[in-house]
């Protein structure tokens, strides 16, 4: 979205106008992101871990076109939150981080500013939908998207397993399986649909059809096509896993992204099996573990999880926020000559 620009609402901090716009600069980028990671990384690695985003940038495998600061000035960062656009409609969002600096009352202000030029940013780039994952710790996150209009769709549980475990024995309840490929694509994609029929996990966060979503997991970092897998009895579709990795070596994660079961085949042990299955082949191909990310309301996906030894190692609340169209028509083209 380097061919746009974002219009600079105004948040008044004593006598000094905020504009909340787009980061311009490189010492920009590195201000907000200092906010943004501050979270996430230890103070002795922040530094290191803010100029390998930016490099990343800069090499053009990952954009920050979508980081937006609340700048006092040309160049003072007070505030800041990224988004993200997805292939699904989906864009992700950053939680607004602030410096200590700022008052209460105007990091409020600020927040309703950058999340409105985040939810423009996003219909620009073509998205249906803004969504957060929230600490639930935060509280002072529930109250900026709840000020945003965002809706809080769902508790979600961060499981994990360390591949370490011993992983007992299973039956297999299909006769073949298959690997996602360009010829099974299709075949990926029906599963995918018929197993949102009934299903209790975020279904409120959903796009407006599954090929959407199918589509933002495949155009998701680490997607894996080579260690998905759909399981077929007598050549019915029986259910489907789709799984990311990152790392490498002995550092190396799986995730489960999708796990789904088709409604006629839901209590016979598929689910069950994909999982373990997935399990034993990352377990064989050397990876230290296997996470994945469950609806809080879903206790049968729960009780699965944790039956094949997957433990809670935190949550997160996901906000999200439906866009319109119209959202967008604060974005403008730049102006050429001086």
């Amino acid at each position: 979205m380097r061919d746009r620009l974002l219009p600079a609402p105004r948040v008044t901090e004593a006598d000094a106008p905020i504009l909340v716009r787009p980061a311009a600069t490189r010492a920009e980028q590195v201000a907000a992101l200092t906010l943004l990671l501050a979270d996430t990384s230890a103070p002795d690695d922040l530094p290191a871990d803010v100029e390998q985003v930016v490099a990343l940038h800069a090499q053009g495998e990952l954009s920050l076109d979508g980081l937006l600061i609340a700048a006092d000035g040309p160049s003072v960062v007070l505030g800041t939150t990224l988004v993200t656009p997805g292939a699904g409609g989906a864009a992700d969002l950053f939680p607004p981080r602030f410096a200590r600096s700022l008052s209460a009352p105007a990091a409020s202000s600020a927040a309703t500013a950058l999340l409105s030029a985040a939810g423009e940013f996003a219909v620009a780039a073509g998205c249906d939908r803004l969504q957060a994952f929230a600490d639930p710790v935060r509280t002072d996150d529930a109250a900026q998207f709840a000020a945003a209009r965002f809706d809080r769709i769902a508790e979600l549980r961060l499981l994990r397993r360390d591949c370490s475990r011993p992983l007992g024995s299973y039956a297999a309840p299909w006769d073949s399986l298959r690997t996602l490929a360009p010829e099974s694509e299709r075949l990926f994609r029906e599963t995918t649909r018929e197993s949102y029929a009934g299903s209790r996990d975020a279904p409120d966060a959903r796009g407006a059809d599954a090929d959407a979503d199918f589509a933002a997991h495949q155009a998701a970092a680490g997607f894996r096509p080579d260690l998905c897998r759909l399981a077929l009895r007598d050549g019915e579709a029986l259910g489907l896993v789709l799984i990311s990795a990152s790392g490498e070596g002995a550092a190396a994660e799986w995730d489960v992204c999708y796990l789904g079961v088709s409604p006629a085949q839901r209590g016979r042990g598929v689910g069950r099996a994909l999982l373990r299955d997935r399990l034993a082949a990352a377990r064989d191909a050397g990876a230290a573990a296997v996470t994945c990310v469950v609806d809080a309301a879903n206790e049968p996906a729960h009780r699965l999880y944790v039956a094949a030894g997957f433990v809670e190692t935190g949550s997160r609340v996901l906000f999200l926020k439906r866009l319109e169209p119209e959202a967008s028509a604060g974005w403008k083209e730049p102006r050429s000559g001086g």
